[in-house]
This record gives structure tokens, C-alpha cells and sequence, in this order.
């Protein structure tokens, strides 16, 4: 009697386990989990997401003032939320232009033939750079960030030193500079203009951590590109 009791109750039961199951697993619990599993995986798929755009108009001051007058520069920088930086970090990646005209100051020199050397024209600077931006909510409806990157800057020059000799007879040599990469520490400010752009506004300090070497006819040239920078610009968000 008891195995059959026991036949009949496994018998019973089966029909119902089977019936939790199918209930079980059509539940919103099982969707839910489902649903966050894809989203894990379309996070590990999309390591960098595209958040924002800047437009930047960037005035310089050189350290160099001896040789090279304050400028100004264009740069387009793109912000990515990333699956490697902590949630307050963001990746920026830019790229820019600006040329660097020379002060046309004379120099006088001693110990040679020639009077003075003026140097003179101007270097076109192509900026590559990457950088990671912390963010910092401030009052009155604010966000800081501090920025520290690294820039790849492609010079093209087209600048020349001119000698001055006893007797008034001038020679003209073409300066030729190295690419350089600089190192950038600043911070930024934005004002929400409306829900989709903010106003900008910048400082920053950049400085040669491998410099490019400058020469005219055999003499070399001080060319360092280090400068304090302002920039003013548009976040537009996305």
C-alpha cells in the first residue's frame, strides 16, 4: 500500500512541478534578468559612447615671448563615456590648429659678423590630442572639470632668421623645427545655455615633454612651445 500511495503522489505531482515551470519561466523576473544580461553585453560591445561635441577657440601665450607673439587656435574635441575610466572620468579626444607668428624682434650679437638676427614668418601647428577630464558639480548651476592630456603637434614652418652684417648686406636662412609632444594640465568651467549646450570657458598650461629641435643653416634656434592657453567655446550635448 505504501508504494502505491507513494506511486500515486509522484504521479500527481509531476503535472504540477511541470505546470510551476512554465510559469516560473514566462515570469517578469526571467524577463528582467534577460534584459539585463543583453545590456551587460551591449555594454562590453560599446566600450566608448560618444556623450559630446566642443568647439574651442583657444588664445596662447607663449613662454618664448623673445620669439613668438600671442595667437590664437581652432580645436574640435570629442567626449566618450568609457567601460575603463571611473563614472566621474571622461575620455576627450581633439584635434586642432593654430600658427605661431614671430615677434620680429631684432636681436643683436657679438663674437660674429653679423649685427643682429631678426627672427621672422610664422610656424603652422596641427594638434593632436587625448586627455582625461574629471567632473566636479559646482553651485549655480556649474560643472568643473580638471583636464590633464598629452598632444602630438605637427609643426610646418614657414619662419626664416634674417642676419644683419656690417655694411648692410642681409642673408635670410629658413628655420626648420621638429614635431613636439606636449603635456596639458588645466580646468573648465560650464553654464548651461539651454538643455542641449553649454557655455564653455577654460585655462590651461601646456609645456614640451619630448621637444622638437629647430635649426637655421646649422645654428640652432630656441623653439620651445610652451604657453599658458584661454579657450572659450560651445559643449554641445548629445
Amino acid at each position: 500500500m505504501k508504494r502505491n500511495g507513494f506511486l500515486f503522489l509522484e504521479s500527481a505531482a509531476r503535472p504540477v512541478l511541470a505546470g510551476c515551470l512554465m510559469v516560473g519561466l514566462s515570469s517578469p523576473v526571467w524577463a528582467d534578468s534577460d534584459a539585463g544580461a543583453a545590456s551587460i553585453d551591449s555594454v562590453g560591445a560599446e566600450p566608448m559612447t560618444l556623450n559630446a561635441m566642443r568647439i574651442n577657440i583657444n588664445t596662447y601665450s607663449p613662454d618664448d615671448s623673445d620669439n613668438w607673439d600671442d595667437d590664437t587656435g581652432f580645436q574640435l574635441q570629442g567626449l566618450f563615456d568609457t567601460t575603463f575610466l571611473p563614472a566621474d572620468y571622461t575620455l576627450g579626444l581633439s584635434i586642432g590648429m593654430t600658427t605661431w607668428d614671430t615677434n620680429n624682434d631684432s636681436i643683436t650679437l657679438t663674437g660674429s659678423n653679423a649685427l643682429s638676427s631678426r627672427l621672422m614668418g610664422d610656424v603652422r601647428i596641427t594638434q593632436i590630442g587625448a586627455s582625461v577630464l574629471r567632473n566636479h558639480a559646482l553651485p549655480n548651476n556649474l560643472n568643473g572639470e580638471l583636464e590633464m592630456g598629452l598632444t602630438y603637434q605637427s609643426v610646418s614652418s614657414d619662419a626664416d632668421l634674417v642676419y644683419t652684417y656690417t655694411g648692410g648686406g642681409t642673408e635670410t636662412v629658413s628655420v626648420d623645427v621638429d614635431n613636439t609632444v606636449a603635456l596639458t594640465l588645466g580646468g573648465n568651467i560650464q553654464h548651461a545655455i539651454n538643455e542641449n549646450v553649454d557655455f564653455l570657458f577654460g585655462a590651461a598650461y601646456q609645456f614640451d615633454i619630448v621637444s622638437g629641435d629647430a635649426e637655421a643653416g646649422g645654428v640652432d634656434v630656441d623653439s620651445e612651445l610652451g604657453a599658458f592657453s584661454i579657450k572659450v567655446g560651445l559643449h554641445i550635448n548629445f
